[in-house]
């Protein structure tokens, strides 16, 4: 049996101790075969960048571990306008998703871009948009699909249909944080966080209905058409419903839910049911509310439930049952009575991870779970999750002309972190992977990393001896071993840039000089005195508010 058949097999098998909760079936993966092309012709004046080499999804149950992995991962580079390089480096994380057409194709809306996936095999076929960002979201018909495209000057949203990819209507707003279509799919709403708004577009005319909301909106969805009713959930732990034309407030739940938990929250995300006239609402409480009777214009507050982390985003099942995207970055599945399970993902402990859902025509849930793309269908509990995007890292990046170095935490305690690097310059931006160089270990805390002209980085810190360890960078090369020093280290060490080629390092009274190919130790302060460069002279000293001297 092979290593990949053990791991599927101790998946398949694993129990939940908490009580209630069942694991998504686990499936073995079958031969599929990849297409290099969407099933219909695009039309020629399509724009469309082809995916070289498309992935076949993977079958698993666990979204993420509780570290990043080490192992190179893929991205892209994207042209900036400022900033300390020409260009950086993304990741493929994905943001939002949302089903296209018969149920065959989705949409994910990831960094950087909108890319197009088949459902089945959840391989990427092509790269649809090259710059969407905020939301991506589908008319409930699947033919038509909207997304934000933002600069640094202006923002607009983006209708087009399906598959043909021509654009229906193009419209300015201040910002995109969620898109929903309504159920005829003639209209959409459109939340902005940063500029306190919920706007109902006109998809047919292009028309706007803005909605001034005094506080950061994060969701907004229809009640009404007819009547012209938007429901909308802001920071001020409120859930809101006005008419759009005339901006008449219909209902406002601030202050019920704050009696109800004694202090308020911010309320991320709103569902309506219309077959039950129910209203959902979620947030930062760690719960989700339920108003009835909403059509009346005077819902009713039944019940709310409690989770263990925020509620990010709600989807509904026919029967009833809400989908409950939670910031562990799991999925739970709620009952009209109030019972709750654990559906699909598995908490990463200390990461805000994130969710959003939506679910296609044909009853599969599309779930962005800490930024990877989940596949899961609630009849039989059918998990698939793509191998294309990335999860969530979190890392810190270093940049120079030509190159970008990456330090992320790897797997296991202490610190030990995980380098990475990536030219800023590829033969294909859209598809770059970042070359693994090796790990730092230090002692305590994480590392300082310092950058000289001619490229070299250096990675200070903890020896565990009391002394600073290296490791050194040069540009375009191997990491260095760990060199121990005689440097001493200290948790409040401070460092003093001198000309671009050697930096000052004070630990306390003892400083020392570090350049890209050594160090050497400087000499003793005294009292108050800091290290400091002197530009006339070229060398350092130790300095006073008043006067300064030579190190010795």
């Amino acid at each position: 049996m092979t290593i990949g058949a053990v791991l599927l097999a101790t998946l398949a098998c694993r129990k939940f101790g908490s009580k209630g909760r069942t694991a998504p079936k686990v499936v073995p993966p079958t031969p599929i075969v990849v297409k290099t092309a969407p099933k219909w012709p695009l039309p020629p004046s399509a724009k469309v960048e082809r995916v070289r080499q498309p992935q076949m999804g993977t079958v698993g149950t666990f979204v993420a571990t509780p570290n990043p992995s080490p192992e190179p991962i893929t991205g892209a580079i994207v042209p900036t306008a400022h900033g300390p390089a020409p260009a950086t480096f993304g990741f493929r994380a994905a943001e939002a998703a949302a089903p296209i057409g018969a149920g065959d194709h989705f949409l994910v809306l990831a960094r950087p871009g909108l890319w197009l996936v088949e459902s089945e095999s959840m391989a990427t076929v092509a790269r649809l948009v090259p710059n969407a960002s905020g939301d991506v979201a589908s008319s409930p018909d699947g033919k038509r699909f909207a997304y934000g495209a933002c600069t640094r000057k202006k923002c607009a949203v983006h209708v087009r249909e399906f598959p043909s990819l021509k654009t229906v209507v193009e419209v300015p707003v201040k910002s995109v944080s969620r898109l929903r279509f309504s159920t005829d799919g003639k209209l959409l709403a459109v939340s902005s966080v940063r500029h306190e708004t919920a706007t109902v577009v006109d998809v047919s005319t292009g028309k706007l209905h803005e909605l001034s909301c005094g506080n950061d909106v994060n969701d907004a969805t229809f009640i009404d058409t007819a009547k012209k009713w938007v429901a909308y959930s802001t920071d001020s732990d409120a859930t809101v419903i006005r008419n759009w034309e005339t901006k008449v407030p219909i209902f406002d739940s601030t202050g019920v839910m704050h009696s109800a938990l004694g202090r308020g929250f911010d309320q991320n995300a709103v569902a309506y049911d219309a077959k039950r006239d129910v209203l959902f609402s979620g947030g930062n409480d760690d719960s989700v509310w339920r108003f009835e009777a909403v059509s009346t214009g005077a819902p009713t507050l039944i019940r709310y439930v409690a989770f263990g982390n925020d509620v990010e985003d709600i989807a509904l099942l026919p029967n009833g049952d809400a989908l409950v995207g939670l910031d562990s970055g799991t999925v739970s599945l709620l009952k009209p009575s109030g019972k709750i399970r654990t559906a699909l993902g598995t908490p990463v402990p200390l990461i805000s991870a994130g969710a959003r859902l939506a679910l296609d025509r044909r009853g599969y849930l599309l779930a962005v779970l800490n930024s990877a793309v989940w596949r899961w269908r609630p009849g039989d509990g059918l998990a698939t999750r793509s191998t294309f995007f990335e999860p969530v890292v979190r890392f810190d990046a270093d940049y120079t002309q030509s190159d970008v170095v990456l330090t992320a935490n790897g797997r296991g305690a202490g610190f030990t972190l995980v380098v990475l690097r990536a030219s800023l310059n590829p033969s294909d931006p859209l598809d770059v992977s970042t070359e693994r160089l090796g790990t730092l270990k230090f002692s305590t805390h994480s590392p300082r990393t310092i950058a000289f002209n001619d490229g070299t980085r250096l990675f200070v810190g903890d020896g565990g001896n009391g002394k600073l360890v290296i490791y050194r960078l040069p540009l375009g090369k191997k990491l260095g071993a760990a060199k121990a020093t005689a440097v001493p280290y200290q948790f409040m060490q401070r460092f003093v840039n001198a000309d671009g080629n050697r930096i000052g390092h004070q630990a306390g009274s003892a400083v020392a000089e570090l350049n890209a190919t050594g160090e050497r130790i400087l000499g003793t302060l005294k009292g108050r005195e800091r290290l400091q460069w002197d530009t006339k002279e070229k060398d350092w000293r130790a300095c006073t508010f008043r006067k300064c001297r030579e190190l010795k």
